[in-house]
Parts: C-alpha cells; structure tokens; sequence
C-alpha cells in the first residue's frame, strides 16, 4: 500500500514540476524562515519552510500526500507507513526503492546512506533522479518505533543545489513526539 502511494508521490511530483514550475528563483527558498509541524499521526515534529502554500487535498498536482507543500519551484511532500515488527528501516526503504524503480520509467537511485536527526532518530537517506535526471528528489525515511515519517524535497535538477541547506535543516529538526 505505502509502495504504491510513494509511487503515485514521484508521479505527483513529476506532474507538478512540468505543469508550471519554471527553473528560477530557488534562492529565495534558502532564506526561508522555519515554523514547527506535526505529523499527520501526531508522532512527529518538524520544521517546515514558513510561506510555503499548503496544497494537499486542493492541487491535483499533490496527489495523494498527506501533506504537501509548494515553494517557488520546490515541493516538500510528507507520507507516514506502519511497517509492523520488522523495524528494519533500511530492508524496508529498500524494498520501497526497489519496487518504485521497477514500475517507474526512468528513476534512478543517485545515493542511499544510513543517517541519524539531531534527536537521535534512525533515518535512511535517499536521493535519486527521475525523467532523464530533469528532475531530483531526496527523501529522509525516518523510524520511530514502527512509524516510519518520509519527507521528500523535490524540484528540477539544475537548480536542486539551493534547496540543500533548507531540506537538510528540516530533517534534523524530525523529533518523536513523547
């Protein structure tokens, strides 16, 4: 189920940043200022770029994420998956990649790294590229318990580089809520 809704996310994506995104203006995104988000579940916090327009449920560019946020020419999308007792996050993330890249046209895992939050979460790291490399996402797979956040930060792939610093920062911001 989470497979098929994380493919429809990459497809979401990719709808968005053809349909009207135009390849400038990513360095107002650096800048940004940071407010706090819970969680669709509530089991996590996070800062999240402040001005960015909330569009779930409203841009049908956002398919079916829980949460999905547009600034300038970036989104950041939020999903959350039980994955039960394995709490193997990285058999679980790649099983997900795997899965995406045999139904997906042209994705391609750039990277894949165990990484940790500032709060000490277990986290998985992926990035990859996908319509010829035009477009690039990276994706912070985060485990607590068995509630698995992945927050994603895509855009086009020649201006991805100032969106680093901002999708980094919210990242080590993901806190388990007690």
């Amino acid at each position: 189920m989470l497979s098929r809704k994380l493919t429809i996310l990459v497809a979401s994506v990719l709808a968005f940043l053809l349909a009207g995104c135009g390849g400038g203006d990513a360095d107002q995104t650096a800048s940004d200022a940071f407010e706090p988000m819970v969680s669709p579940s509530g089991l996590f916090t996070v800062q999240v770029p402040s001005g960015w327009e909330d569009s779930a449920g409203q841009d049908p560019r956002c398919g079916s994420a829980l949460v999905c946020l547009v600034g300038g020419d970036f989104i950041l999308q939020m999903e959350e998956a039980d994955i039960g007792s394995t709490n193997d996050l990285s058999a679980y993330v790649n099983l997900i990649m795997s899965d995406r890249i045999s139904v997906s046209d042209g994705l391609e895992l750039v990277s894949q790294s165990a990484v940790a939050t500032d709060d000490g979460l277990t986290a998985v790291m992926t990035e990859f590229t996908f319509q010829g490399g035009l477009v690039r996402s990276t994706e912070y797979w985060v485990l607590a318990g068995d509630q698995v956040l992945v927050i994603g930060y895509s855009g086009f792939a020649a201006g991805f580089d100032a969106i680093r610093e901002t999708d980094a920062y919210t990242f080590r911001t993901i806190q388990a809520v007690e």
